[in-house]
């Protein structure tokens, strides 16, 4: 653990010395043939530990779940409950993941409601759930996602200083060209107020 969090404690020095004001984080993992609970007091120890140091160089964590493949420990949206309670920092903040959020069977609208303002980053993207895959290539709908973010409504939620709105933002700043083509117009839709919830495929 001496390592790990030398590791991460360095990530953040560097982070402050870029001017980051997030970095990404998960749980970690235990071994597969250890008591979950062990694991558990582990991850929720290093997490507290990198929220204080994450505290004095300015920068939230922002805590993902991972997919049961990759973990044992954070994988659902009530475990990410339980751990951001249990190490109840200020500088312990959530991030959606919507490849682990659509592997567990999980919605936005979910992870909002029990969070809220919380989810300062999102990891936007397609998936079957499984896999990592560009816009339109799987199962999930990217214009019924947009008006999850939204919360429906856009004239009230679409504004600058809407934590939703700047979760978008904050999609914008992080893709490439080719992908923000393919995404702006739905959002200027949204903005607008012409996008609507579609049946077929759900978010």
């Amino acid at each position: 653990m001496k390592k790990s969090f030398a590791y991460f404690a360095n990530a953040l020095k560097a982070g402050e010395e870029l001017g980051i004001e997030t970095m990404a984080i998960n749980s970690g993992w235990g071994y597969w043939n250890e008591d979950r609970e062990e694991a558990w007091k582990r991850s929720r120890e290093m997490l507290s530990r990198l929220a204080d140091e994450a505290a004095k160089h300015n920068i939230n964590l922002a805590m993902e779940s991972l997919r049961p493949q990759e973990s044992q420990l954070v994988v659902t949206l009530a475990d990410a409950k339980r751990m951001h309670d249990e190490v109840n920092h200020p500088n312990l903040k959530v991030m959606i993941d919507t490849t682990a959020m659509g592997v567990a069977g999980e919605t936005i609208d979910e992870w909002f409601d029990t969070f809220g303002d919380e989810i300062i980053h999102m990891h936007f993207i397609d998936g079957n759930p499984y896999g990592h895959l560009i816009w339109e290539m799987a199962i999930i709908h990217l214009e019924n996602g947009l008006i999850r973010l939204s919360d429906g409504d856009t004239k009230e939620n679409f504004r600058p200083g809407n934590y939703r709105f700047l979760i978008i933002l904050k999609i914008r700043h992080h893709m490439t060209n080719g992908i923000w083509k393919l995404i702006k117009p739905y959002i200027n839709r949204l903005i607008t107020g012409d996008l609507k919830m579609e049946n077929k495929k759900k978010f």
